[in-house]
C-alpha cells in the first residue's frame, strides 16, 4: 500500500469510528430514554398498588363492620320475633271479649290475699 492509499484507510477507519461512536451515542441515548419511561412506568405501577392495597383495607374494614351489623340485626330479628311470640301468648291468655270480667276476678283475688293478710 502507498502512503496515500494509507491516508485514504486511516482516514476512513477514523471516520467510521467517528460514526460508530455517534451510533453508539444514539444508542446509549435511546436506552436511557428507555429507562427512564420504563422507571417512570414502575413509579405508576407502584402508586397504583398502594391505592389498591388501601382500598382492599378500606374493604376489609367494611366487610367486617358488614359483618357486625348483619349480627345486630339478627339479634334485633330474634327479639323482635321473641317479642311478637310473648304478645301472641299474652292474647292468648286473655280473652278480650272477657277483659273486664278477668279484672274484677284479678281484684277479688286481691282483696281476698289483702284479708287473709289482715288475719
Amino acid at each position: 500500500m502507498n502512503r496515500q492509499h494509507k491516508t485514504a484507510v486511516s482516514i476512513f477507519l477514523v471516520d467510521l469510528a467517528h460514526d460508530n461512536s455517534k451510533c453508539s451515542m444514539s444508542l446509549i441515548r435511546q436506552e436511557i430514554e428507555e429507562i427512564k419511561n420504563c422507571n417512570a412506568t414502575l413509579e405508576a405501577t407502584l402508586s397504583s398498588l398502594t391505592t389498591i392495597s388501601d382500598n382492599l383495607s378500606v374493604f376489609a374494614n367494611n366487610l367486617d363492620s358488614s359483618k357486625k351489623l348483619s349480627n345486630i340485626y339478627t339479634d334485633i330479628y330474634d327479639h323482635d320475633r321473641r317479642l311478637q311470640q310473648n304478645i301472641n301468648n299474652i292474647g292468648i291468655c286473655f280473652d278480650e271479649r272477657k277483659l273486664d270480667e278477668d279484672i274484677k276476678d284479678l281484684e277479688q283475688q286481691i282483696e281476698s290475699l289483702k284479708s287473709q293478710l289482715s288475719k
